[in-house]
């Protein structure tokens, strides 16, 4: 692998001869592609087919053979790019003393192979394959971390010299991680090689842990801080997907805050609500990047955080175009924003909040939204200052919180951590210090508004009726119906019409009255029997008497 001492010596001027360095050994690599180069297997039989680890084994003890270099003096083509980081112009050929003093067992597959002849000049396609290995991995690989590793590597194809330890090609395999993991492929061309780096980072881990999957490629953590620097930096081009412009861009001069990812990190589990290791805590918040192509903007970095809680809460990612960007001075237009994404943002108990009340919404299973100062945080390149932004806090640490940064649009940003320490520096370093709200999903609101409801009959109780049973009654001589008059017979009246006239009243009278009953005397038998009694009892009292 091509060793680098300094981001700068390892991307100098082409008018500068470079010379490559001995390079911790890799781990071996992955992946099959689909075309061969017979004659570097000829030169340099590999071992029989390890495993990763039993090919690590293997690499620590083996011993590297001086550089060799190529036997081909012209001038290599060089793909055309930026003029911010020249290509690096492979080492000039040894001279007749050059090649009397080399060891006579060193390396001798680069003399076999013409690397200059594989040198990328179509840059479409080789950012076309760039982007086609990234999508067709089965972990996600960022487009951003193959092109950090095609640049440290080999310099996009413009290096591919053999390094002292053997390494070849494109990605720089050793020729028995290649034979293992690259099959019959040619390790000198990006359309085999970028495929197979995106399949080794798959099975080192990359969803996990980039860090980790980065440091299985090269034992270094120099190495993995360089690499994820480069990503970031071709991220923050904000292209949709490669473009010409990353051929050109380098490290940068000055060091950035490491990015570090929390335990229990996994890209295929990023909906589910876990705890790790009983002392890491993750929300079901899922990662959606800035949009591809959308610059870093405080409306943009809005829109994507919103995106995240509402796919979590609502289960719908679509969030509409913000009219008023949401800063630490403005939590209103962020609280109206969320409302209409089915959101409800629930405020601090004080002015300022604390981190204790971070980590009691956590628990609740509540994300949490801090504005901080984009400055230094990690990940950031140096200089680069667009103000305050937001975190979305997805997680605690016993030491620190999990969140997530809507200013990568690769998922990159997603799961890294933060103490405690370096989250209140940059809370307070924002225009309004310790500004949060946390979320939660918004109450549903009643079918219809209550004062324009209309009236709608209740629902139907089923009840039992008592039927009670007829008791029978006895008619009373008064109960009885009074009989009917009998109908008198019509009588022809010589009278004059008055006399006539009067007839129908008696008749309508004597129908309406009914008989009068015969008077009841009973009531006199009753008073007689009680006033003989009476007498009776006065009579005996008066013979007692002496």
């Amino acid at each position: 692998m091509l060793s680098i001492a300094a981001p700068v010596a390892a991307f100098a001027a082409s008018t500068t001869p470079t010379t490559t360095t001995p390079a911790p050994q890799r781990a071996p690599s992955v992946a099959g592609s689909p075309t061969a180069v017979q004659q570097v297997q000829q030169v340099q039989p590999p071992p029989p087919t390890p495993s990763p680890t039993t090919a690590v084994a293997t690499q620590k003890v083996a011993t590297p053979s001086p550089e060799p270099t190529p036997t081909d003096t012209s001038t290599p083509t060089q793909t055309p790019g930026p003029d911010r980081h020249p290509a690096v112009e492979p080492s000039p050929s040894p001279s007749p003393d050059d090649d009397a003093d080399a060891p006579e067992n060193s390396d001798n597959v680069e003399a076999s192979v013409n690397w200059q002849a594989f040198v990328p000049t179509d840059i479409a396609d080789h950012l076309a394959t760039m982007d086609r290995a990234a999508r067709q991995s089965n972990c996600g690989v960022p487009w951003q971390l193959l092109a950090a590793i095609a640049r440290v590597e080999s310099n996009f194809g413009r290096n591919m010299s053999t390094s002292s330890a053997g390494a070849i090609g494109y990605g720089q395999f050793l020729p028995s991680s290649w034979q293992a993991f690259g099959g019959t492929g040619n390790a000198y061309d990006y359309r085999d090689a970028l495929p197979a780096i995106a399949l080794y980072l798959c099975q080192s881990g990359l969803e996990r842990d980039p860090r980790a999957a980065l440091f299985a490629y090269n034992h270094a953590d120099w190495y993995v801080d360089l690499v994820l620097d480069l990503a970031v930096r071709y991220d923050r081009l904000a292209p949709g997907g490669p473009t010409p412009e990353i051929l050109g861009v380098g490290p940068a001069q000055q060091d950035t805050a490491p990015l570090r990812y929390a335990d229990g990190r996994d890209v295929r589990q990023q909906s589910r609500a876990r705890i790790v290791n009983d002392t890491v805590r993750w929300l079901g918040i899922p990662w959606r990047g800035r949009t591809p192509g959308q610059p870093i903007s405080a409306a943009a970095l809005e829109t994507t955080t919103l995106s995240m809680l509402r796919q979590a809460e609502v289960g719908r990612s679509d969030v509409g175009a913000v009219s008023e960007a949401a800063t630490s001075d403005n939590l209103d237009g962020l609280s109206a924003a969320a409302w209409d994404a089915g959101l409800l943002g629930l405020p601090g108990a004080g002015p300022r909040w604390s981190v204790g009340e971070l980590r009691q919404h956590l628990n609740l299973g509540q994300p949490v939204v801090v504005f901080v100062a984009s400055r230094g945080l990690p990940g950031h390149p140096p200089g680069e200052d667009n103000g305050e932004q937001p975190l979305v806090l997805i997680g605690s640490t016993p030491e620190g919180f999990v969140y997530s940064d809507p200013s990568f649009s690769s998922s990159l940003g997603y799961g890294m951590q933060i103490s405690d320490t370096d989250l209140q520096t940059a809370w307070d370093a924002a225009a309004r210090p310790r500004q949060a709200l946390a979320f939660v999903a918004r109450p549903r609101p009643p079918a219809r508004p209550a004062h324009v409801a209309q009236a709608q009959a209740p629902d139907t109780i089923a009840r039992l009726v008592v039927t009670s049973t007829p008791v029978p009654v006895v008619a009373r001589p008064t109960d009885l119906p009074a009989p009917e008059p009998p109908t008198p017979s019509p009588v022809v009246v010589v009278t004059p019409g008055p006399i006539a006239a009067a007839q129908p009243e008696r008749t309508a009278e004597a129908t309406a009255a009914p008989p009068t009953p015969p008077a009841d005397w009973s009531w006199t038998v009753v008073l007689g029997l009680g006033a003989i009694g009476l007498g009776a009892v006065v009579l005996r009292r008066r013979a007692r008497r002496p």
